[in-house]
């Protein structure tokens, strides 16, 4: 995976330089977006953000242009990242500059922008996806998958666990031939699937952190190691006491196992859907509970609590 990464790195850079000094603006302006992504699959976040603002800086574009140039860089940075509010501010920004009405492809790499951004629309939280707003009926492989998977979080999250399953499986093998994306797109899948209780969630968890171990994706990796750690908690087992004190709830046991893996309270915020606010008040409730007297102290002690 790594090499063919590189490989296509040199790819890009190569027919860049080409339409630069040829000045084909509007190429060149494509392959600057196909860069910055390929740069943001790499985990370079840094480089894929500075390589789309100088882009965008260079000329002046149309808003299609503009569009191609940011979406998928942008929006792959922040995920690979582990970032899902920055990715769903970029999807957002970059879905303003295109029509409303309906998702084109033209250029090809907005393609896997519409995708990106429906999966990270539905992570997000939102629970209705509309046809030609958000996802189309297309024979493009990848689009098409990201719908699947796009519409099957929102059909968990409506409590369709059947229709979501299915969708899933149908997303989830046709993304076989794309195994970062595969293992992207399991790690978010999974963690919608064991809020709202479909699939098989810790399957998907397990291959995904196997995959971002193997590729030097921390954050990615870590992500599924904290969901993993949600998933095997039986509701006894999530519902953590200290001897002789009081019961941590369930939702105080989530906030203390993310807190453990080393998340801010904005991190646990995006991860649980709730407000930083929200998530310090449940981390002062579990040091009140736990007696502990900080986060750190808390968090070297949380494994014999969970």
């Amino acid at each position: 995976m790594a090499g063919e990464v590189d490989d296509a790195g040199e790819c890009a850079e190569h027919a860049l330089q080409s339409a630069r000094r040829y000045r084909l603006r509007k190429l060149a302006a494509v392959l600057s977006g196909v860069q910055a992504a390929i740069l943001a699959v790499r985990g370079d976040r840094p480089r894929a953000e500075q390589i789309v603002a100088d882009a965008l800086a260079a000329d002046e574009l149309q808003p299609r242009l503009m569009a191609a140039i940011s979406g998928s860089g942008l929006l792959l940075a922040a995920l690979a990242d582990d970032d899902l509010p920055a990715a769903a501010r970029h999807a957002a920004e970059t879905r303003a500059l295109l029509p409303a009405d309906t998702l084109r492809f033209r250029p090809q790499i907005l393609g896997l922008f519409h995708g990106l951004a429906a999966v990270v629309r539905a992570a997000a939280g939102d629970g209705e996806l509309l046809e030609r707003r958000d996802w189309i009926r297309t024979a493009a492989v990848f689009p098409h998958a990201s719908f699947c998977i796009a519409r099957a979080i929102a059909a968990g999250r409506a409590g369709n666990q059947a229709e979501a399953a299915a969708l899933f499986a149908t997303g989830d093998e046709a993304m076989a031939g794309s195994p970062w994306f595969q293992s992207l797109y399991r790690r978010y899948a999974a963690e919608a699937a064991l809020t709202d209780g479909w699939g098989t969630p810790a399957a998907w968890l397990a291959e995904a952190e196997r995959h971002f171990e193997a590729a030097g994706n921390e954050p990615l990796a870590r992500a599924c190691r904290s969901l993993l750690r949600l998933a095997g908690a039986s509701p006894r087992r999530r519902r953590a006491r200290r001897d002789g004190g009081s019961e941590l709830t369930t939702r105080e046991t989530d906030v203390l196992a993310l807190l453990a893996d080393g998340l801010t309270n904005n991190r646990i915020a995006a991860r649980l859907y709730l407000s930083p606010r929200t998530v310090e008040k449940h981390v002062e409730r579990i040091l009140a509970k736990t007696g502990h007297s900080n986060r750190t102290a808390l968090a070297a002690t949380a494994a014999q609590l969970l």
